[in-house]
């Protein structure tokens, strides 16, 4: 895949990974109430961490249908740095990084855009 093809595809990965991130806690909330677990804040924290797992499962199949595409712009980095990924030079990751941080800020401006006035303070 080409390197503007790959960027794009790492940025609206990333984008739609922060925009996910504030409904995990709404989604974690939610659940808790209907199971009635809200006094036990350890099942609030496994419920979280089983849906983290969940999203990051069906974001890697998102990310290997977009040709290899990933959300986490510290991963490429790092996987860069070591060499793992040797079909990425680095005019791949002079490219890829920023549009992935650009990702990132369209996420948030979204996420801000769309989420309830009830729910904003859940999130910060």
């Amino acid at each position: 895949m080409g390197v503007i093809k790959s960027a794009m595809a790492d940025a609206f990965l990333t984008s739609m990974w922060v925009f996910s991130m504030p409904f995990l806690r709404i989604l974690t909330l939610k659940i808790v109430d209907f199971l009635g677990l809200r006094p036990f804040p350890l099942a609030a924290f496994f419920i979280t961490a089983l849906l983290v797992s969940l999203m990051m499962f069906v974001f890697t199949i998102f990310g290997n249908a977009l040709g290899g595409a990933t959300f986490n712009p510290t991963a490429s980095v790092a996987f860069y740095a070591v060499g793992l990924k040797k079909d990425w030079p680095a005019l791949s990751m002079a490219v890829r990084f920023p549009l992935q941080a650009a990702g990132g800020v369209v996420g948030v401006k979204t996420v801000l855009g769309v989420l309830p006035m009830e729910y904003k303070e859940t999130i910060k």
